[in-house]
């Protein structure tokens, strides 16, 4: 018992409740596990390298191109405008004089007669505007991208960077932003603007982030956008922000920036759990029972094989499985003897509950997900509550995604 509340003393205590018979205790068990990749790469690909890609930056290549000429070319282009101006002026001066010399030839009545019913008196020489000499204006240019310091934070876990192994794309597409459109919900408003006369609107946003994963021999082994940074974001602004491509241009930069670095990170974790063997950190609920009135052999041994397999499966499952399974063994002695419906009975309803979530998680790391399976669907038929739910969710989730990455890894 002395090595058990040692064990004890690693973990933090959330709660206690207790029955007639018993005091069970819930503790937070906080660890580590490997997590497998869902596109597990040819064991000869031992390194990687990254390529990143920002098309959307030919556009402020284009842009800065064509402000470029328009420097070099303003004086030649001035001049030019001069001359086709002295021509629109020499032209109206010649249609000028030849109205008016139609208009002369007309006789009083005539001209009288055209003023007071058509509207036509005597020519006027109107002119073409000269041309004004105006430097070009800078182009709005889009943020643009370090690639090789966003490559040099992209890593692939489990692998060595350089090499002629996998070859990462990542392209980055840049920010897509909506016009405003106005906010129709029934608070549409901002703080100081709370008048329909000055109403506030919605953009959406987002910034997608595309990757392609080549290997020598199998070509291209995965090309997708990530999903997740394809979904839009909003905010709100007054349409007087998006009036000028100055105003819009200094709403939506920091929106980009920021965004960018998100997906960046959404970028990684996607490596990560594509094709990286990735350490990942859970806390799961260990219960256990302290005896009062009866005996509960089976629960001391169980937790502390337990909490050894947790410690253990960071350094992968071989080394932790045979921990579980000898927990997972005097969890079922007792659920043999489980009596849910009888609150009087040694494995009554509360523990029953309590072991077969212990026995459900430890199922899945003792490498058994059928058995995994049987646990959660028994759980599935009792009358949890919202925090049973959550938990039972949790885990439902945990076990289909290590089917899915087991199976990819043919485990």
């Amino acid at each position: 018992m002395k090595n058990v509340f040692l064990l004890l003393s690693t973990v933090a205590s959330l709660g206690t409740f207790s029955v007639s018979a018993q005091h069970i205790t819930d503790r937070d068990v906080k660890y580590d596990y490997q997590r497998l990749p869902l596109t597990p790469l040819d064991k000869s690909i031992k390194t990687y390298q990254v390529a990143v890609l920002a098309p959307y930056e030919a556009d402020n290549a284009k842009a800065e191109a064509e402000y470029k000429r328009a420097l070099a070319n303003q004086d030649s282009d001035f001049a030019q405008a001069q001359a086709t101006h002295e021509k629109a002026v020499a032209q109206a001066k010649a249609e000028y004089e030849i109205k008016l010399a139609e208009y002369n030839k007309q006789s009083l009545a005539q001209k009288m007669l055209n003023k007071g019913v058509l509207n036509e008196g005597k020519p006027v020489l109107s002119l073409p505007y000269p041309p004004q000499k105006t430097p070009p204006q800078p182009p709005l240019l889009r943020p643009v991208v370090d690639k090789s310091a966003v490559a040099g934070n992209l890593h692939l876990a489990g692998y060595n960077r350089g090499g002629q192994g996998a070859t990462i794309t990542v392209t980055m597409y840049g920010m897509e932003a909506t016009d405003p459109k106005k906010d129709e919900s029934g608070s549409a408003y901002l703080s100081g603007a709370s008048t329909p006369n000055n109403p506030t609107y919605l953009v959406d946003y987002r910034y997608p982030v595309g990757v392609k994963v080549e290997v020598p021999g199998k070509g291209t082994v995965l090309e997708e956008t990530i999903p997740a940074t394809t979904e839009y974001q909003h905010f709100r602004t007054t349409q007087a922000a998006f009036m000028s491509p100055e105003q819009r241009k200094l709403a939506l930069d920091p929106l980009e920036l920021k965004l960018r670095d998100e997906n960046l990170k959404l970028a990684q974790q996607y490596l990560d759990s594509q094709f990286g063997t990735t350490p990942v950190s859970r806390t799961t609920v260990l219960y256990t029972v302290e005896p009062k009135k009866m005996t509960y052999d089976e629960y001391a041994p169980a937790y502390e094989a337990a909490i050894v397999g947790y410690k253990k499966l960071a350094e992968g499952m071989a080394d932790s499985r045979q921990y579980f399974t000898t927990a997972l063994t005097q969890w079922d002695k007792a659920l043999a003897e489980a009596k849910p419906s009888d609150k009087n009975a040694r494995i009554n309803g509360d523990i029953t509950t309590a072991t077969y979530f212990n026995a459900a998680e430890a199922a899945i790391w003792a490498g058994d997900l059928t058995r995994a399976d049987g646990y959660l669907m028994k759980l599935n038929t009792f009358d949890l509550s919202r925090r049973e739910k959550r938990t039972l969710a949790d885990l439902e989730t945990l076990t289909k995604d290590e089917k899915k990455r087991r199976t990819a890894n043919g485990i």
